[in-house]
């Protein structure tokens, strides 16, 4: 199985990239604090069960990086 290492990009780089798909992977009562606009919200710990849904070349996106590097 190929890896690539996690590469952090801006919001200004995430808008100018053609058919991109932020993922949020935190929980909902993460989410319910503080929302991204236009993010699917695929939690972390259901995120296994619904790896046939994302999309090719995802973003990720957590509070802390941590998370989304994982994923």
């Amino acid at each position: 199985m190929e890896t690539t290492a996690m590469k952090s990009i801006t919001p200004a780089e995430f808008a100018r990239l053609d058919h991109a798909a932020l993922i949020d992977v935190r929980e909902p009562y993460e989410v319910a604090q503080v929302s991204v606009a236009g993010a699917v919200m695929l939690p972390m710990s259901s995120l296994q069960e619904h790896l046939a849904e994302l999309p090719e070349g995802p973003c990720m996106s957590c509070a802390t990086r941590a998370r989304a590097a994982r994923a």
